[in-house]
């Protein structure tokens, strides 16, 4: 760890053995250095199109001790937190219907865009909300709370 991470993480209470995980869905998020890094991995281009440069150009580079990837980076991390909450649950952090939907919902139209339009439809990574996400979700936290 360099000197700067080494001392932000001190400032933080972060211990030396503290364990990091990258979630990400293409490499260029920090934490997926050693993925970015795999030659399998580095020639790939979002889309495959050449509107978007290689992962070897635009990868992280550092690297975290668990990558957790998804399609959607949104996906992954929400996988992580699903699966804390099947191991862990807890009153507090019962999933709300809809709150994925409501984050989307108001990032839009605090002026967010995602990436692949210049409008601001309800999509994430060129995904509209329906059916794609709102599906994911609604799985996810069904196997996450034991219904489905």
């Amino acid at each position: 760890v360099g000197k700067n991470v080494a001392a932000l993480r001190e400032r933080a209470g972060v211990t030396a053995d503290a364990v990091s995980v990258g979630v990400g869905d293409g490499g260029n998020e920090v934490g997926l250095g050693d993925a970015a890094l795999l030659p399998a991995v580095a020639a790939l281009k979002p889309s495959g199109s050449d509107e978007f440069c290689s992962l070897s150009t635009n990868g992280a580079y550092r690297t975290a001790d668990h990558p957790l990837l998804g399609t959607v980076s949104n996906w992954a991390g929400t996988a992580l937190e699903a699966a804390a909450h099947a191991l862990y649950p807890t009153p507090f952090d019962d999933p709300a219907p809809g709150v994925e939907l409501a984050v989307l919902e108001g990032i839009c139209a605090a002026g967010s865009v995602d990436g692949k339009y210049p409008e601001r439809p309800l999509s994430v990574d060129g995904m509209a909300w329906a059916p794609f996400h709102e599906a994911f979700y609604a799985e996810i936290w069904g196997l996450a709370v034991g219904d489905a």
